[in-house]
């Protein structure tokens, strides 16, 4: 899980970049951020919002840039094998950001609101009602942005100010909680999201006219019941997308809109409290009728899951395996598993590993988008294991020591990948990849008195090489993969004194090759932010003034080429919480 601070003056890819060592890839503050674990992509990376996948059927990722940090109360990463658990698509990982609740009998209001550099503003709004049996909540956030920070020309060091950088966002989010006399819970969650954001040249252009529209409509209930033994769960979503993109200079009007209902019963029954055994049955049915398309795209999916969990009787040994059969438009696609199991030694010391099988169907883009779209694509196959490590450990009086590491192997068959072919690019079956290495999680926390100190170190080592080629001349045999940084270190540390809470971040994001033969690539670059708050009481509610200075080293650095990010810069605002 992933530390939340209270401060939601920001999206997800920003909270996550500076909070963990997933490597974020960003063409620049309020645009496109996906997410890569493991050496893996966006596309084998799930975004799960509670309990439904929501990486688009179109090109199988999730913008991370227009999910605001305030419509988020808990963000849990999962690394390793999850499509026998959510689908095709979570070969490296699963990212679950998940809201929750409180029966509390009371009214809370939260306000935040932040001005920053290059006329940034941010807004939220929070408002939760609390009665007896039911929890309703609304959700506000707007962001503004001219983002014309000051960029910096390769070939002759001219600074100019970055142009046709304006983004705005508006989100809505309601919730409901409603708890039944029999026990029983129905959850209603409704969001809706617009963004408008003007795309900038790259630092190879002159100038840009191009600009994008996304609109985004959710909607999950979900119901809970007990019968007898068995713990019922009834789900279904709306998801709806639409993404519009306009380049006048090169004539593009592209309108990619997708519809998705998802609908899910899971059946869980446990016989005694070392065994749990649930089975769920899910239908994913997908359309789009985007202008790049041919005619109107649809494929239907249903998927059967089998989760077993056991643990032993003195809590000393845990085990889960899980399983899952998908049905793909009247083609069975090959079984898909995943088994884990812990040893917990001490109450200072465990061990875990995990195995599993992997699974991806190519995306509609990957097989339908004209022009480039390759319907004899094979989806990807492989397996994947993990063993790993935790030491907790109070070293002295006050001072403990939280150690976790952990080595992953992957091997993945059919990789897709985009490749140029003629005028224009399409995706092959190419590359056989390794994926390979080993990540840790350290943690110190001390306290003196009223002072509490925290330091936290976070790395990732990962080889992410392609095994085979398809000719003599491809020269990308042996080669790490294009924007994986073999290398990527996260430093926090934060100091607590009374009221004042003080902390530093330091990441590294070492090289990222752009061509599949490492011969060209982007500078690895240290980023550091500074972050200040005090909290104070305005008529004995909780008030947040806090402070932010980004980059302080005033690193001039690209995450994606020709993409280049802020210098300095900062940002002020406050979170004052009226409870009720």
């Amino acid at each position: 899980e992933v530390n939340k601070d209270g401060i939601n003056n920001s999206t997800l890819d920003e909270f996550l970049s500076s909070n963990s060592t997933i490597f974020i890839k960003s063409y620049g503050p309020g645009y496109l951020s996906t997410i890569s674990l493991r050496g893996g992509n966006a596309q084998q990376t799930s975004v799960v919002w509670n309990g439904f996948v929501i990486n688009s059927p179109l090109n199988g990722i999730a913008d991370l840039s227009i999910i605001p940090n305030s419509f988020v109360d808990e963000v849990n990463i999962h690394f390793g094998n999850t499509a026998a658990l959510w689908g095709s698509g979570g070969l490296s990982g699963a990212v679950h950001i998940n809201n929750k609740y409180e029966l509390n009998k009371s009214t809370n209001i939260i306000i935040g609101s932040s001005f920053g550099s290059f006329s940034n503003y941010k807004n939220y709004i929070n408002i939760s009602k609390s009665f007896n049996k039911w929890h309703t909540s609304f959700r506000f956030f707007r962001n503004q942005n001219e983002n014309d920070f000051t960029i910096i020309k390769p070939t002759s060091n001219q600074r100019i100010s970055q142009s046709n950088s304006n983004i705005y966002q508006l989100s809505l989010m309601n919730e409901n909680y409603i708890h039944f006399r029999n026990g029983s819970l129905l959850k209603i969650i409704g969001m809706y999201q617009q963004f408008n954001r003007q795309i900038p040249p790259t630092l190879s252009e002159n100038q840009s006219l191009a600009h994008q529209d996304d609109n985004v409509r959710r909607i999950l209930a979900e119901y809970k019941f007990n019968k007898n033994k068995y713990v019922i769960d009834i789900k279904s979503s709306y998801l709806n997308e639409v993404n519009n993109y306009f380049n006048p200079t090169a004539s593009i009007s592209s309108n990619n809109p997708f519809t998705s209902f998802i609908n899910e019963i899971d059946v869980k029954n446990q016989f005694n409290e070392n065994n749990i055994v649930s089975f769920s049955i899910m239908n994913n049915y997908s359309f789009s009728n985007s202008n790049n398309y041919f005619s109107k795209i649809k494929f239907n999916r249903l998927s059967a899951t089998l989760v077993y969990n056991w643990k032993s009787k003195n809590n000393k040994w845990s085990q889960s395996f899980n399983t899952r059969q998908v049905y793909n438009d009247n083609q069975i696609v090959p079984l898909t598993f995943s088994y884990g199991a812990n040893w917990n030694v001490s109450d200072k010391l465990s061990f875990y590993g995990n195995i599993g099988k992997l699974y991806r169907l190519p995306t509609i883009n990957d097989m339908y988008w004209n022009p480039g779209g390759n319907t004899e694509l094979q989806p990807e196959d492989g397996y994947s294991n993990d063993v790993g490590a935790k030491i907790n450990i109070d070293l002295i009086q006050n001072l403990k020591l939280n150690f976790e590491t952990t080595i992953f192997n992957r091997n993945i068959n059919n990789w897709i990948i985009w490749y140029p072919n003629g005028s224009y690019w399409s995706p092959q079956n190419i590359l056989k990849v390794w994926s390979r290495g080993i990540e840790t999680n350290s943690t110190i926390t001390y306290r003196l008195n009223s002072i509490k100190f925290n330091l936290s170190f976070n790395s990732s080592y990962v080889l992410s090489t392609n095994q085979e080629t398809i000719n003599n001349n491809d020269q990308s045999l042996g080669r790490q993969l294009i924007y994986t940084p073999h290398y990527v270190f996260n430093t926090f540390l934060k100091i607590k004194f009374k009221r004042i809470d003080l902390s530093y971040t330091h990441n590294y994001t070492g090289y990222r090759f752009t061509t599949a033969d490492n011969t060209q690539f982007l500078d690895p670059f240290h980023l550091s932010n500074l972050k200040f708050s005090y909290t104070d009481k305005l008529k004995d509610r909780p008030l947040k003034i806090f402070y932010k200075l980004n980059n302080i080293f005033n690193v001039n650095y690209q995450v994606v080429l020709n993409r280049p990010m802020p210098l300095i810069n900062h940002e002020i605002g406050f979170n004052f919480n009226i409870n009720k």
